[in-house]
């Protein structure tokens, strides 16, 4: 299996939801539909980069709500929109603390869609299963989804008191058990230094530090 790459992640998700929830809006995007930029070019974006490129897509998913009376496909069509830009966002290195102003870009255009819990549920899956060895995937996709996984956990972690699915998404995270290879860890450190963390240990802590075990809050 070479030449592995996103697409490759995304395929395989998608058969594991399927497999697992039956048909779903919140499938990842299938291969043929691209599949984005690594860390490595997005870190090289500032934030009026990343702003006109995540606004292309909440243009576009503005435009299917917009044409949901003569499109009976529209609200899958734009959630996939959706779907890429929140990607998109999250496998930048957020060492300059742009995540949370862009992913409010996603967030707002979700009221029209959908549950923003389902984009995030996607990038659960799709972390857990770029880890997957049977997958076999190149050293640099694996770093893009270290920081994809990173920047999901800060976004779940403001919410999971209040919010059940959010909190299985942590839970679904510490019990993947990631492993992260050495060639990751060294793939972060060299393109800037990054430590490095099992999503899984991370996970975990989170959890603990806010008082849960098995998803349930301690008495």
């Amino acid at each position: 299996m070479k030449n592995l790459t996103l697409a490759s992640v995304m395929m395989f998700v998608t058969m594991t939801l399927l497999t697992t929830f039956g048909c779903s809006n919140t499938r990842p995007e299938s291969p043929d539909k691209g599949i984005g930029p690594t860390y490595r070019d997005l870190m090289l974006k500032d934030y009026d980069q990343m702003f006109i490129m995540v606004k292309k897509h909440v243009k576009a998913a503005q435009k299917l709500v917009r044409s949901s009376d003569n499109n009976s496909d529209w609200q899958r069509q734009a959630l996939e929109e959706l779907t890429k830009a929140e990607r998109m966002i999250l496998m930048r290195p957020n060492s300059d603390n742009m995540v949370t102003k862009l992913t409010t870009e996603v967030r707002r255009e979700m009221t029209d869609v959908g549950d923003y819990d389902d984009i995030l549920q996607t990038m659960t899956h799709e972390g857990i299963q770029a880890f997957n060895k049977d997958m076999n995937l190149p050293t640099i996709t694996k770093t893009t989804y270290t920081f994809l996984l990173e920047n999901l956990m800060s976004e779940l972690k403001g919410e999971m008191t209040s919010d059940e699915r959010q909190l299985e998404m942590l839970e679904q995270i510490r019990d993947a058990k990631i492993d992260v290879p050495f060639e990751v860890m060294r793939e972060r450190k060299l393109a800037g230094m990054f430590l490095t963390e099992s999503p899984s240990d991370e996970a975990k802590r989170i959890l603990e530090d806010a008082g849960y075990k098995k998803g349930r809050k301690k008495k």
